[in-house]
């Protein structure tokens, strides 16, 4: 199933821990609407402002593998509100942050570093209410 041109349902349900575990990671239709917005209004701009593909490393998470994964409680990845995205460089993640703090409709953006690998990505998310947080250095788990 398509979300919008570029994006699909199973890009944001892939996921190796359920895999793993023998878990469906299967959100429900409302949760697919939720992803349907993210990637609309935040996703396929984004895209089409860096001019080229984005690769999701995870996306919707259901209970079991938030929790696998070390997911805060209420992870909106939970709720098909985010989505993590693949920096191919320290260069790209400033350009991509910059791209997202000028849509309104981010709820949420957080360049993130592991404590443990050192490695980057990107959180982004949206909210019936944008609460408007940007942080260009996140310590995740």
């Amino acid at each position: 199933m398509k979300l919008s041109e570029h994006f699909s349902l199973a890009e944001f349900t892939r996921s190796a821990t359920a895999n793993s575990h023998g878990w469906k990671n299967d959100p429900s239709p409302a949760e697919i609407e939720w992803m349907r917005y993210l990637c609309v209004s935040v996703l396929e701009p984004l895209r089409a402002e860096l001019g080229r593909p984005i690769t999701i490393t995870s996306g919707f998470r259901c209970s079991k593998v938030n929790k696998a994964v070390g997911g805060v409680e209420h992870s909106q990845h939970m709720y098909g509100q985010a989505a993590d995205l693949r920096v191919l460089s320290r260069d790209d993640g400033a350009k991509i942050m910059k791209i997202l703090r000028r849509n309104p409709l981010v709820s949420k953006a957080l360049y993130e570093r592991s404590r443990s690998t050192g490695g980057r990505w990107i959180h982004v998310a949206v909210a019936s209410v944008p609460v408007r947080y940007f942080d260009n250095d996140y310590p995740a788990v």
